[in-house]
């Protein structure tokens, strides 16, 4: 199975500095553009794509748009690919947050660091895992795209690579960056291609 994660493109709390969560935002006209050719430049690549798994979010679903008219495919809401929930923390600049004690812990706490009324990484790496086992049930010749976000695919680079919860890469991919995984299977190591079919945006979560 070849499976692809693509980071939603550049919404407006990236351009805001906002660490957004679970918070709606939308895309900025330039991440509407973003996603269009980065789709365009997939679609000549792949040609085929049976699937497509897209976080319930408005980035994500708008980023996912152009993707489902390209491969005439209709998205497939999942609410385990969501961003995860920051709680109270949801909606305050990167600046304010560089600010708040309660924001900043050890390093070596972030696994087990819950936000108050939000989710911690054990929280996200649960519901990944269950995504994956729906993927498993899939045919093992599909194709799937799957749209999600920059703090949610941390985590999937912890699994897909095995270093998690011990330790997981701490950059956050670019917006529009998508993964290629070339044979998916849940429980062994995988080697992850990195693919960049627009400009690099560059944006924390």
């Amino acid at each position: 199975m070849r499976v692809y994660f693509v980071r939603h493109c550049e919404a407006v709390s990236n351009v805001q500095q906002i660490l957004a969560g679970q918070m709606e935002f939308p895309l900025t006209e330039q991440g509407l553009q973003q996603a269009q050719l980065i789709a365009e430049n997939f679609y000549k690549k792949i040609q085929h794509i049976d699937s497509i798994y897209v976080s319930s979010q408005l980035r994500t679903r708008q980023t996912a748009q152009p993707f489902a008219h390209l491969f005439n495919v209709q998205p497939i809401s999942d609410e385990r690919l969501k961003e995860q929930d920051w709680g109270k923390f949801c909606g305050k600049t990167y600046q304010e947050l560089r600010s708040d004690p309660q924001f900043h812990h050890p390093k070596t706490q972030d696994w087990s660091f819950k936000p108050e009324g939000g989710e911690g990484y054990a929280d996200v790496y649960q519901r990944v895992m269950d995504f994956f086992s729906t993927l498993q049930q899939l045919p093992s010749q599909s194709s799937v795209l799957c749209v999600t976000h920059g703090g949610t695919m941390r985590i999937i680079r912890g699994i897909l690579e095995q270093t998690a919860p011990h330790s997981y890469s701490p950059d956050v991919p670019s917006n529009g960056e998508i993964w290629h995984i070339e044979s998916f299977q849940p429980g062994r190591k995988h080697h992850i291609d990195i693919w960049h079919f627009g400009p690099q945006i560059q944006h924390p979560m």
